[in-house]
């Protein structure tokens, strides 16, 4: 019964997430509104149109893994090795990461990360659908269906430092090519709160890298141990 649940909410998902994909490339702001989102890299700028896309195409790609999976145990097939990585180092602990730093930032002081003028061109569904959604669908996900984890989490690191150190390469690239910080709030920081600005995220990132490894692992302890004798 609940992979019948899971593969419903990857195929919602899937289908919600390119969606918005979509919806958010074609959205355009003006320049006197927003002057960063008409120069360089276009919507490849914002860390939240990463990870809308990484989200989609994940649950793209869990919708033909269950498809092609035979019934039964498919731990070892390779697409589910992937996909379970995929989801376990990257998806899950950056979709908590936009999430929660964009709303902790906006009831704070939404013009940091999105100023009020924004609303008359990026509705408010949309908005919910790229930072709310995508951890919603991560958590659904976690917990309808077990990802095998490795036993050395730095493994899974690794994938989410890559994601996220490239990401912040990519954010310094956008400002030197437009003389703009992508976020308002790096306009308020001078270069050593940057710095940290930036390491925070990746501790932060990790954090949540760390919570969905124990979370997934309390959940689904009794598949692990099915999973471990079967090993021995």
């Amino acid at each position: 019964m609940l992979k019948y649940v899971n593969f419903a909410v990857q195929i919602l998902a899937a289908g919600h997430l390119t969606f918005s994909v979509i919806q958010m490339y074609g959205t355009t702001i003006p320049a006197d509104v927003l002057p960063i989102d008409s120069k360089f890299a276009g919507k490849f700028k914002y860390l939240t149109f990463w990870n809308v896309c990484i989200e989609a195409v994940y649950f793209c790609f869990a919708v033909v893994d269950n498809l092609v999976s035979e019934c039964g145990d498919n731990d070892k097939k390779p697409l589910r090795k992937i996909r379970d990585y995929w989801f376990m180092s990257i998806v899950f602990p950056l979709s908590f990461f936009v999430s929660f730093t964009f709303w902790v930032l906006f009831l704070i002081n939404r013009e940091l990360v999105m100023p009020k003028a924004i609303d008359a061109f990026f509705p408010w569904w949309l908005n919910h659908s790229v930072h709310t959604c995508v951890l919603f669908y991560s958590f659904l996900e976690l917990i309808t269906t077990y990802h095998k984890t490795t036993s050395a989490i730095r493994k899974q690191c690794y994938g989410l430092w890559t994601v996220t150190g490239a990401y912040l390469i990519w954010c310094n690239v956008v400002f030197l090519k437009s003389n703009m910080w992508v976020y308002p709030v790096l306009n308020e920081l001078n270069w050593p709160g940057r710095i940290l600005f930036f390491a925070g995220s990746i501790a932060s990132a990790t954090v949540f890298l760390y919570f969905g490894y124990h979370l997934n692992n309390s959940i689904w302890k009794k598949k692990i141990k099915v999973v471990s004798k079967k090993k021995k």
